[in-house]
């Protein structure tokens, strides 16, 4: 797994699949063995305030979060979780020890690339292109449907260990080959970017970064 030293400090960046069983059986024993004293999360910002709640004893997965817009009710989105969601096993650990965690993704109120051209965060998307890199792995590996190459590969069959660096080296080549062209996730990408540099100023000895695969090898810039 990827990480480097400033000074005191020791980031760590994981990618893992959302709700994906192995990625979270896994992170439950990174937790324990590298011990980080802060958990950046690839969550909406407005969402962790609700933090706190979960690992709770009174909240019992499946739960999900609700962010909706007060103005215009129609805009809404769900954060499901379960038991098996990395996210929440992270978060609960975080709690449960007293070590700090954060959401690190872009507010949902901003989520449309368009709103933040203006803010200066990314620009020029002109020349990107996307062809679906994971799709042709599957095919290679003799699967017509990526998710369920992915789920046989990494999430059902997978032994308790360190398989996020399998993970971090395929997800480093095909974004060198190929960017998305989604300019809402390069904008997600750029923010997160900024929180991690933010937090990377402050105290703390061990940061672990987590987000979803795909993410993994943009946040590291």
């Amino acid at each position: 797994m990827q990480g480097f030293n400033i000074l005191n400090l020791e980031i760590r960046y994981i990618g893992i699949r959302h709700h994906g069983p192995g990625s979270a059986k896994n992170l439950v024993h990174l937790l324990k063995e590298y011990e980080p004293d802060c958990l950046l999360v690839e969550m909406p910002q407005e969402t962790e305030d609700l933090f706190q709640h979960i690992g709770s004893k009174l909240l019992k997965p499946p739960v999900s979060i609700l962010v909706h817009d007060k103005k215009d009710p129609s805009r809404v989105s769900y954060l499901p979780f379960t038991v098996f969601s990395p996210e929440w096993q992270a978060i609960s650990w975080a709690n449960q020890t007293g070590n700090t965690v954060r959401a690190i993704d872009l507010p949902l109120a901003y989520f449309k690339a368009s709103e933040n051209y203006s803010k200066g965060l990314l620009s020029d998307f002109t020349k990107l292109k996307f062809s679906n890199p994971l799709g042709k792995i599957a095919r290679l590996a003799g699967f017509n449907d990526p998710e369920q190459w992915w789920n046989e590969t990494f999430e059902q069959h997978t032994a308790i260990g360190d398989y996020f660096p399998l993970i971090e080296y395929m997800m480093d080549n095909l974004r060198d080959l190929d960017e998305p062209s989604n300019k809402e996730t390069l904008v997600r990408e750029a923010f997160m970017r900024k929180q991690i540099r933010t937090a990377a100023k402050e105290s703390f000895e061990r940061i672990l970064v987590l987000v979803g695969a795909w993410h993994l090898p943009a946040v590291k810039k």
